[in-house]
């Protein structure tokens, strides 16, 4: 009776590696005569007529145990694979959680000083992950400083952005003097067939240096309520806004941008008056009821 759970229980087996793909057909076939072959006793002639009526009725029985087994076997194996599916299942959702801004950015920072596969390994992050964090970097430490950020149309930068407005030029003009006095009295290495070398890197980054300090800090205040970039909502600098200018882009804006900001503030007190109305209008029904 082992020697034939052996043989159901090799069956079952084979039948399951056949459910996933890990056998075939013929495979099995092949499987089930060698394990009956190897596993059915060996009888002598004498033997054989007298187990000739036990055979057909252990054969029936043996049937039906197959089946069973067999059954079993791969509602068993089947169990086990849901197990293991909802077991690696809970492991993943438990290692996914949400990381802060600070975090991310963190572990970005740990990236660039080793590489992503280490900061996956580092931290247990997906390397997909840390990639996707990667791409958003600029607005990670954007968030994490609490800035907004706004985008300036195309061809719009010379009305609305400080640079061009107000300080770019002086600027660049600090650097092109440091450069004409280098050229007029620095000391300049030449290529081998004669020509004169760019200047190193160390020179032009202290024209770039010197030039911004040349720059007065008040101008640079300045530039933001130039362009109309202030926290004052009631209109305490518009004046200063170039484009309003009477040489500016839109001379009349000023005007139209008072006019703007009295109906807001007509409609502002529009609707204070209808919430106090409605507030006195519950609290008349109150009192009546």
């Amino acid at each position: 009776m082992d020697a034939v759970k052996t043989v159901f229980a090799a069956t079952a087996r084979i039948l399951v590696l056949v459910r996933t793909n890990a056998g075939s057909a013929q495979n099995l076939a092949m499987r089930l005569h060698h394990a009956h072959l190897h596993m059915t006793p060996k009888r002598d002639s004498a033997q054989k007529s007298h187990a000739v009526c036990a055979d057909s009725t252990m054969t029936n029985q043996n049937d039906e145990a197959l089946s069973q087994f067999i059954t079993e076997q791969i509602v068993t194996e089947d169990n086990n694979n849901i197990n293991d599916a909802a077991e690696w299942a809970s492991q993943t959702k438990r290692k996914r959680r949400a990381y802060s801004i600070q975090e991310k950015v963190e572990i970005l920072d740990f990236a660039k000083k080793s590489s992503i596969h280490a900061a996956s390994r580092h931290f247990g992050i997906d390397r997909n992950t840390v990639r996707d964090w990667k791409k958003q970097e600029a607005n990670l430490r954007i968030r994490r400083l609490a800035l907004h950020s706004a985008v300036i149309p195309g061809g719009t930068t010379k009305y609305i952005q400080a640079p061009d407005v107000c300080w770019n030029a002086p600027f660049k003009e600090a650097i092109r003097k440091l450069y004409n006095d280098w050229m007029a009295h620095g000391e300049k290495a030449t290529t081998s067939g004669g020509n004169l070398k760019a200047p190193q890197m160390e020179v032009y980054l202290e024209w770039i240096a010197n030039a911004w300090d040349s720059l007065p800090k008040q101008m640079i205040a300045d530039s933001f309520l130039t362009c109309g970039i202030t926290k004052e909502e009631k209109g305490r600098h518009d004046d200063k806004i170039h484009v309003f200018k009477p040489d500016g882009a839109i001379p009349n804006g000023l005007a139209l941008l008072k006019q703007r900001r009295q109906e807001e503030e007509v409609l502002k007190m529009v609707e204070e008056i209808d919430l106090g109305e409605d507030e006195s209008d519950e609290e008349i029904d109150v009192e009546v009821s």
